[in-house]
């Protein structure tokens, strides 16, 4: 196994944006797929044979980056649902207790005001 060799069968990956990195998570999915140990007795042509299998426009760098990018924004969404929701529930709070002091409010005060009143005179 040449130098040349295994630069023949990683040029087109290269080529395409892959690292050493994107190469061995390549080798450990494979691993985990097969469910054991990686130990192909050619390993130039099991090489080839991955990276002929494998859509090389999409690197597992760049796949790891999209799907962070896309779980970052997730979360910034759900961030601004949730400061929403408190922002709209400190909106009904403050009416609500706004509503306490309002006229229907007073009216029904001065009611049960008189009512009890009412009660005092007929108790004594």
């Amino acid at each position: 196994m040449s130098v040349d060799q295994w630069a023949n069968v990683l040029a087109s990956a290269a080529a395409h944006g892959f690292t050493g990195g994107d190469i061995n998570a390549l080798l450990d999915e494979e691993a985990r797929r097969l469910g054991r140990g990686l130990t192909p007795d050619h390993p130039i042509l099991f090489m080839q044979w991955l990276l002929n299998k494998t859509d090389l426009d999409f690197p597992p760098h760049v796949l790891d980056a999209i799907a962070h990018a896309q779980e970052a924004e997730a979360q910034a969404a759900e961030s601004e649902r949730t400061k929403t929701m408190v922002e709209e529930g400190q909106r009904k709070r403050a009416q609500a207790i706004a509503d306490l002091d309002g006229p229907g409010r007073a009216a029904a005060r001065a009611i049960a005001q008189r009512c009890a009143q009412k009660r005092t005179f007929r108790t004594s």
